[in-house]
């Protein structure tokens, strides 16, 4: 059994947690000055492992449930990996940009699983009619995710898998339909980690193609149906790894 300790150290900022735990140490309570209370601190925790690790973890293992289950995606994933990449070094983010493919994947996963299927609440700040809907001020708001990256008035045959539809016809990403995925909501009150997550999801999606293959395992029939939880998990299933030569 393995146990992580993280130590506090005073005057050394590494990340939002020890400027959290700072304001808790410095913070007097009576000197008239707004802070965040302890349960707003822990809260604000909570919501960072909850969004920026719980999220990403979901994402890679759609990932590879889809790339077991198609897999000639992810041969020419794999291709697109040793034309942009080579076996000299491993992927870095500035690889992105020159593999579309690989990219159109990722959106399709966001797509096609929808595993975040609503966005977090939000409340209305005033009354407002949405397409001849009266939404109240103070309405606890959700989006529906998952209605939208399903919709077949936009996607067509939405129920497939298919990263193609993201490419143009001379093989570009097609930004016109990628800001149509919606899986960190929209708008000035979308996810702040969104550029970033999908960043993680293409290095590390990539670094693990970059040496192994994975394949299904022999007479494992593949569910792509979710469980559900805080987000849509795939069901349990099993991989059979190698080593890329």
């Amino acid at each position: 059994i393995f146990k992580i300790f993280f130590v506090f150290v005073q005057n050394c900022t590494r990340d939002i947690t020890d400027a959290l735990i700072a304001m808790c140490e410095d913070r007097q309570e009576d000197d008239g000055t707004a802070m965040l209370s302890n349960s707003q601190i822990i809260h604000s925790v909570i919501d960072i492992f909850g969004a920026g690790f719980d999220t990403i973890i979901t994402g890679l293992q759609w990932s590879l449930l889809y790339l077991i289950k198609f897999p000639d995606i992810q041969a020419k994933i794999l291709q697109e990996i040793d034309n942009q990449v080579g076996m000299n070094r491993l992927p870095q983010f500035k690889d992105k940009s020159n593999m579309p493919y690989t990219e159109a994947f990722i959106y399709e996963v966001f797509r096609h699983a929808s595993y975040v299927p609503f966005t977090i609440p939000h409340c209305t700040t005033d009354n407002i009619t949405l397409n001849g809907d009266f939404i109240p001020k103070d309405t606890c708001v959700f989006i529906n995710q998952y209605q939208v990256n399903h919709d077949m008035d936009i996607w067509g045959d939405a129920e497939a898998f298919q990263p193609e539809r993201f490419l143009t016809l001379s093989g570009h990403l097609n930004k016109n339909l990628t800001e149509k995925v919606m899986i960190f909501g929209i708008g000035v009150r979308h996810c702040l980690g969104d550029s970033f997550a999908r960043l993680e999801m293409f290095v590390f999606l990539t670094t693990l193609l970059h040496r192994l293959h994975i394949e299904n395992v022999p007479e494992q029939e593949l569910d792509l149906s979710s469980m559900f939880g805080l987000t849509m998990k795939p069901r349990p299933f099993r991989i059979k790894i190698s080593t890329r030569n």
